[in-house]
């Protein structure tokens, strides 16, 4: 596997922030080329998972850092940096989204999705996904790591957010990252000023993901249950931020066979 294969030449990708803006703090190199038409964000979600980097075929998607490069000891690593970054030794750990939470730009067709052992080259998890134009996805490791096996399992979604935003509302919508759960999960989200407590959409089964509901902004305490029960599976412990105009997901990840992995993470994917 060509792990330095140029992302701008081979799929026209570029980092891009949810806004369509780059970030200089995302540790990603700044491919000038213009961004693809369709974008991805990559999560890991899998409970004692090692740290991994994600690609798209045979071509490294996150992690691409210039920062280590900024004194090559020679003209061929000054060349390299300059074209495709270095190797994130540390890569994406569990419960982070790769690049800080931003969109990387993807090329439409046909792809299989994976995360590799960062510094390492064990295929830990494997998604096939038609990438179609103009639209963007998320990929979440998920379910509970084999450190025998060395593999988690994977899914992905298109993140399918309103075609029309109304900039006095958030949208917010769950996926369900949680593989050993006893039944489908919903969003619960509490306004800490009124604390009136409501259901945002449906019950989300594992490896799905809700429609994007709108919600008042606000601040609010957020937790899931199975559908019927009043008892928490999970509540996050930080408060979150719903701006008008923004649209958020929720995941809901971990392992109920372990308490202390589980958590609720709280994304942007449009400002």
């Amino acid at each position: 596997m060509n792990r330095y294969a140029l992302v701008a030449a081979l799929l026209g990708a570029a980092v891009v922030a949810a806004c369509d803006s780059l970030k200089s703090d995302t540790g990603l190199q700044d491919i000038t080329s213009p961004p693809a038409s369709s974008r991805i964000k990559f999560h890991n979600f899998s409970p004692n998972a090692v740290g991994v980097n994600f690609y798209a075929n045979d071509v490294k998607m996150t992690a691409i850092a210039t920062s280590a490069c900024a004194s090559p000891s020679t003209a061929a690593d000054s060349t390299a940096c300059a074209t495709a970054g270095e190797e994130s030794t540390t890569g994406t750990k569990y419960g982070q989204v790769a690049s800080g939470g931003l969109y990387v730009g993807i090329a439409p067709g046909q792809y299989t999705l994976s995360s590799i052992t960062a510094g390492g080259s064990t295929v830990v998890s494997t998604a096939s996904q038609a990438i179609a134009d103009g639209k963007s996805y998320s990929f979440f490791m998920s379910g509970p790591y084999d450190a025998t096996t060395k593999t988690a399992d994977a899914f992905v979604l298109e993140d399918d957010v309103p075609a029309s935003v109304d900039d006095n509302v958030g949208y917010v919508r769950l996926v369900n990252a949680i593989s050993d759960g006893t039944d489908a999960l919903t969003l619960y989200a509490t306004n800490t000023e009124t604390k009136q407590e409501s259901a945002v959409g449906s019950s989300v089964a594992y490896k799905s993901g809700g429609t994007f509901e709108q919600l008042a902004p606000g601040t609010y305490t957020i937790s899931v249950r199975y559908p019927g029960s009043t008892t928490d599976l999970y509540a996050r412990t930080t408060t979150i931020s719903v701006l008008g105009g923004h649209v958020y997901t929720v995941t809901a990840y971990g392992s109920t066979a372990t308490s202390s992995t589980l958590g609720l993470d709280f994304t942007q994917n449009q400002r």
